[in-house]
């Protein structure tokens, strides 16, 4: 999960979570998923002051010139090329980093055993800090002014915290005990999706949760019962993917305009979707345990495309200028596409095995 980009230059934040200096860009909406940060433009939005100044609305992708990988341990991995060559770094604490997200200023990352997070101002150097509880974080993302961290995929709850910078954090009330495995942020609400529901780790779920300030979260029903993994934003609708009822494969995503409504749609193939995210052109979706990472410009139709070999992958960030794909099997490699549809290997050094990449 953690992939993350750092900065540009000055104070105007793109949607990958980069910042430019263009001061054309105003009215925006920050939107961040699985560490992903992104800035998504909206016509006629008319309230300025409720999102970060200088955020494109448009659903354009400005890029950031670091692309930042966290892994189980101390050891972080950063690139300044997109992914083509790697400096090995190292996190503020040993832990089992889940998920990484992107400011405009500043990355968070969370992890699923303890109550610390990390920050960084660069992807380099990283401080601790303290999250409301020990939980199994394993999801952050960014928009809307604030942080959202949900815990809960592992045991189930019904907390959440938010953070105007990642630094200090306040425990929220989501509306129901779920098994929450992801959140992004859109234009006005952010959603939260369901893997299990309550604490029945082998139930399907349903369920999805948005809010519109990350303290009031209400629930909403999601078109099929399943084990739901990843959402994004694309700047008009949501998209959900996951693994299948009963973690065995699935064709089957989910979107919406609101995260209220919800439409069932068909991919271009079965498989376990374990994350999905948007460069501004289409979600790029991976599929665990193939060699497919599938691309859609809408959530509606899907083109299945060929990986460079077949791994666990897991984790997908764009940076703005490539897709960075990561499996979660410990090893040295990881994939880089900048459209989703050609990818090319690439190596970690040292040996690395990712799991967070914004």
């Amino acid at each position: 999960m953690p992939i993350a980009r750092i900065p540009l230059a000055q104070p105007i934040e793109s949607r990958d979570g980069s910042l430019i200096k263009d001061s054309r860009v105003i009215n925006c909406v920050f939107e961040t998923k699985n560490g992903q940060q992104r800035v998504v433009k909206r016509p006629g939005l008319s309230s300025p002051d409720s999102t970060p100044p200088g955020i494109d609305l448009s659903g354009s992708v400005v890029t950031s010139p670091t692309l930042v990988v966290l892994a189980n341990g101390l050891l972080t991995n950063y690139s300044i090329d997109s992914g083509v060559s790697w400096t090995a770094g190292s996190s503020s604490s040993s832990q089992d980093w889940q998920d990484v997200a992107w400011s405009g200023s500043i990355f968070a990352a969370v992890n699923r055993a303890s109550a610390i997070a990390q920050t960084s101002p660069d992807g380099i150097t990283w401080t601790s800090r303290t999250l409301p509880a020990s939980l199994d974080w394993g999801s952050i993302t960014y928009g809307l002014g604030k942080f959202i961290a949900l815990p809960g995929y592992i045991s189930g709850t019904n907390v959440c915290a938010t953070s105007s910078d990642g630094v200090t954090w306040t425990s929220r009330t989501m509306a129901s005990t779920q098994g929450w495995v992801d959140v992004v942020a859109g234009i006005g609400n952010y959603c939260a999706i369901s893997k299990f529901p309550g604490t029945s780790t082998l139930l399907d779920s349903d369920v999805c949760a948005t809010s519109s300030d990350g303290i009031t979260w209400v629930d909403h029903t999601l078109p099929t019962a399943q084990r739901w993994n990843a959402i994004a934003w694309n700047g008009a609708v949501f998209c959900a993917v996951g693994l299948g009822a009963g973690d065995i494969n699935t064709n089957v995503c989910a979107t919406s305009s609101d995260g209220v409504t919800w439409t069932s749609r068909t991919m271009a193939s079965s498989g376990k979707w374990l994350d999905i995210t948007w460069n501004g052109n289409v979600f790029c979706a991976v599929n665990q345990n193939t060699i497919i990472a599938a691309t859609s410009p809408d959530g509606v139709t899907w083109t299945d495309n060929n990986l460079p070999f077949v791994r666990p992958w897991a984790r997908i960030g764009w940076d703005g200028t490539v897709f960075c794909a990561l499996p979660l099997d410990g090893s040295t490699l990881c994939a880089t596409s900048p459209e989703g549809a050609v990818w090319t290997a690439r190596t970690f050094t040292p040996t690395f095995g990712g799991q967070a990449v914004s």
